[in-house]
């Protein structure tokens, strides 16, 4: 589980809130991306913000947006097929959170990322 935090601080604060993930698998195309909220917690309902790509962890291209819904269900975002060339070979990936939601701050129990090997 990961909390943006503390509560505090997001909530009178408005700067962005990011997750990067090093990425050891080799998947060549990027295709949706898996988040779920933190369970029974609709702190982040509404949250909105961008995926992005980085193949050193410095240089960084957006290639999607999200919108957190008020479900515990997992939540798919799709890329679209456009971004599959900027994918490829990524080994970075940012969440960053423009939005801190209706409550607190942004809450996921869970992320997925999926995609395919040539």
């Amino acid at each position: 589980m990961w909390q943006s935090g503390p509560a505090w601080d997001i909530a009178v604060s408005p700067v962005q809130v990011d997750i990067e993930l090093k990425m050891d698998s080799e998947i060549d195309y990027i295709t949706k991306i898996m988040l779920q909220r933190r369970q029974n917690n609709g702190g982040c309902n509404n949250a909105e913000g961008g995926f992005y790509v980085s193949k050193d962890g410095n240089n960084w291209e957006k290639v999607g947006d999200f919108k957190i819904a008020d479900t515990n269900d997992e939540q798919f975002f799709e890329l679209d097929e456009s971004t599959y060339g900027t994918t490829k070979g990524a080994k970075h990936l940012r969440i960053q959170f423009d939005t801190k939601g209706d409550g607190f701050g942004p809450m996921l129990a869970e992320i997925k990322v999926y995609g395919y090997t040539l």
